[in-house]
C-alpha cells in the first residue's frame, strides 16, 4: 500500500504501527507476568472452597488446587480462563457425586 501525500498520512499509519507493536509487545509480556493476571472466577473460589472441604471431612490427602487459586496460572490468559472454569465446573460435579454415595457434607459445593 502507498502513502500519498506523506504528512498526515504518513505520521497516521507510523503512529498506528507504533500502537499495535506496543500492544502485541504487552501481550506477549503479559503472557508471562503474573501482574497481568485476571481474577480468579466466582465458579473457582466455589470449587477450591467444595474440594478443601471434602478433603477434610473424607480426610482425604489435601487435593493440589494451585492453579485455581487467586494466584494460580488459570488466570493469567483468556484461554486458561475458559478451560479453569469448565474444569471447575467439573471438579463441583464430581465433588457432588462423591457427596451423594456418601454420608459427608460439604456446604461451599452448593
Amino acid at each position: 500500500m502507498m502513502l500519498q501525500g506523506g504528512g498526515s498520512s504518513h505520521k497516521e499509519a507510523r503512529s498506528f504501527v507504533l500502537s499495535f507493536g506496543t500492544a502485541v509487545l504487552l501481550i506477549a509480556w503479559c503472557s508471562f507476568n503474573p501482574a497481568c493476571a485476571q481474577a480468579q472466577s466466582e465458579i473457582c473460589r466455589q470449587y477450591v472452597a467444595c474440594q478443601q472441604e471434602y478433603d477434610a471431612a473424607a480426610q482425604t490427602g489435601p487435593t493440589d488446587l494451585a492453579q485455581y487459586q487467586a494466584d494460580g496460572i488459570c488466570w493469567l490468559s483468556a484461554e486458561n480462563i475458559e478451560l479453569c472454569d469448565r474444569q471447575c465446573r467439573a471438579g463441583i460435579a464430581a465433588v457432588k457425586d462423591a457427596l451423594a454415595s456418601t454420608n459427608l457434607e460439604a456446604p461451599s459445593c452448593g
